[in-house]
């Protein structure tokens, strides 16, 4: 496998490094100077590169998400040139000091990314490639017979959905319009993921998500103050003094919701008994206007709060 050595020397951080079999395909990276361990790669049946990572810290820089990209695909030209105009660029993900490239296979009748077979490439904004995969696996599209309107999926999710009024501390690392404060807040809560684009019932599964609260839903009660002030000191705000009366209606915030929502086909992924993967065709929820998911409405002014996805950029 000294080829693969030779050729990854040129996206390695040092120049003189040697490598040691250790088992199942696993190569081993270490330091010539040291002897340290600084990554390992492995190789499939072909003797193809399908695993790369880098275990030391790496520098953060300033290169862009283009820049990023043009690095990505150099890599997978270097180790994959038979395959490098097979997949299309479907995401770029925000990891604070490094992004998350992925090339994937498009499904040919609908245009859909298929998650089975493609290219990850993690970049460190100093332009290091740090972590590498390839993804190939056996899998089955089933395409329903007839598929329904979005009309009549988003009237589907919405039936499925629930709003709970409570206290809510927006938190910044959850929501990207939010400020550490509390408000009261209907807070979404999913009870169907996707909806089957052949008309059959969605799956229901309750979703909660995590964050402080304090449950209103039996509505305001006389002991409702005294809840507050205990509360108080754990989530640093004058809980007693706010208005705990929504101006917003149940109906409103669903009406708010629903005109920032947009369903849009997806492939959903599943594994049958030999662990093959099954695509089934849905229609899944999308937020053009703010891009991350719309988690709460504020009760009193009616804003939209929303998921902070980073600087991710994702393709269709």
């Amino acid at each position: 496998m000294e080829s693969i050595l030779s050729l990854m020397k040129d996206f390695l951080p040092l120049s003189k490094v040697y490598q040691s079999y250790s088992d199942y395909d696993v190569y081993e990276l270490f330091d010539q100077n040291t002897d340290e361990q600084i990554g390992m790669y492995t190789v499939n049946e072909e003797g193809e590169l399908s695993s790369f990572s880098l275990e030391e810290n790496v520098e953060t820089g300033k290169a862009t998400k283009d820049e990023l990209v043009i690095i990505a695909k150099r890599f997978i030209e270097t180790f994959h040139p038979d395959k490098k105009d097979k997949y299309d660029l479907s995401a770029i993900i925000d990891l604070d000091q490094a992004y998350m490239i992925s090339f994937e296979k498009r499904e040919e009748k609908y245009g859909l990314f298929l998650h089975s077979e493609g290219f990850t490439v993690s970049v460190s904004t100093s332009g290091q490639v740090q972590q590498f995969f390839y993804a190939k696996e056996d899998y089955q599209i089933v395409y329903p017979e007839t598929i329904i309107p979005e009309e009549k999926a988003l009237e589907t999710y919405m039936e499925h959905l629930n709003f709970d009024l409570n206290f809510t501390k927006f938190d910044k690392e959850i929501y990207k319009n939010g400020e550490n404060q509390m408000h009261l807040a209907y807070n979404v809560n999913e009870q169907a993921f996707d909806i089957p684009a052949d008309g059959r019932e969605p799956a229901v599964i309750k979703q909660e998500v995590g964050r402080e609260l304090i449950s209103l839903q039996e509505g305001p009660s006389e002991d409702l103050n005294h809840v507050m002030r205990l509360t108080n000191d754990e989530v640093g705000n004058n809980l007693g003094e706010m208005n705990n009366n929504p101006v917003i209606s149940l109906q409103e915030a669903k009406e708010i919701y629903k005109n920032l929502l947009k369903m849009e086909l997806i492939f959903v992924r599943e594994y049958d008994e030999n662990y093959r993967a099954l695509y089934t065709l849905s229609y899944g929820p999308s937020f053009p206007e703010t891009l991350g998911h719309v988690r709460a409405i504020d009760a009193i002014t009616g804003k939209a709060m929303y998921v902070d996805m980073g600087d991710g950029t994702f393709y269709k």
